[in-house]
């Protein structure tokens, strides 16, 4: 008859790292339960009645168009530098990101970018606040790397600069189109009150705010007239426009809703 064979009693060694392991899913199933997942986006607004001579032809992936009385101008990318992103409410202030990012706005209203994205803890948020830098970015190996970028897709981007908005001017009458590449300067801090408070529950479900930026604000006079861009390209002119306040002007809304 062969003999029985039984298995060795758990060393303390094993019985330790079970131990550990009945904790760190413990304390892993306590940090979900007390904490949401909060996405923050970015997304451009039909045209408001701030300009409601102009008119916004119908969007593309790839560019918008804006006509009013003096021409239409054709905007093919907007990209901005964004610092920290934070919701404030019932426990203080929570920063969702902290590093700088290179934001390229989508030009389609149907169309959302992504901001920050974080798990927060259980509460309820009454504000965003987001920051609007320049490209003075020195320091550690993340601003380095999206410096890098930058230049990579804009070679002369101006250190003060903010924001770059590329694309064509026709004027009134006219058939052939200016281009210009335009900088604009400006830090920013942008605090907003949420239309409707944002209640993070904590588990499984994603809320998120969705920052609705209407274009006209920034490009289009309260008669309809455009600013024609091709006047301060940057190639020709050496301009960079002052554009500080602006920056929350455009900010119309920003939704609440469930994700993902």
């Amino acid at each position: 008859m062969l003999p029985t064979l039984r298995s060795p009693a758990p060393t303390p060694f094993l019985a330790i790292i079970a131990f550990i392991a009945v904790l760190t899913a413990c304390d892993s199933g306590e940090r979900a339960a007390d904490t949401g997942q909060v996405n923050v986006r970015a997304s451009i607004a039909p045209l408001s009645s701030f300009a409601s001579a102009a008119r916004a032809t119908k969007p593309s992936p790839t560019s918008l168009a804006l006509e009013g009385p003096n021409g239409t101008l054709t905007i093919t990318d907007i990209g901005l530098i964004l610092g920290s992103v934070e919701v404030g409410g019932s426990i203080g202030r929570t920063e969702l990101e902290a590093e700088p990012r290179f934001l390229t706005l989508p030009l389609d209203p149907s169309v959302v970018e992504s901001v920050a994205s974080a798990r927060v803890a259980t509460a309820t948020y009454k504000e965003i606040t987001f920051e609007v830098e320049d490209a003075t970015l020195q320091g550690s190996q993340e601003e380095d790397s999206l410096q890098a970028r930058i230049e990579d897709r804009y070679p002369d981007w101006p250190d003060e600069a903010s924001m770059v908005v590329a694309g064509s001017f026709t004027q009134q009458g006219e058939d052939t189109p200016t281009e210009f590449v335009t900088y604009f300067q400006g830090e920013a801090k942008i605090e907003h009150e949420l239309s409707a408070p944002l209640e993070v529950t904590g588990g499984a479900l994603f809320r998120n705010l969705t920052i609705r930026l209407d274009l006209s604000r920034w490009f289009a006079q309260p008669d309809g007239s455009l600013w024609n861009l091709s006047e301060q390209d940057y190639e020709q002119t050496g301009a960079i426009i002052e554009f500080e306040s602006e920056f929350e002007k455009a900010v119309t809304e920003i939704e609440v809703s469930d994700g993902p």
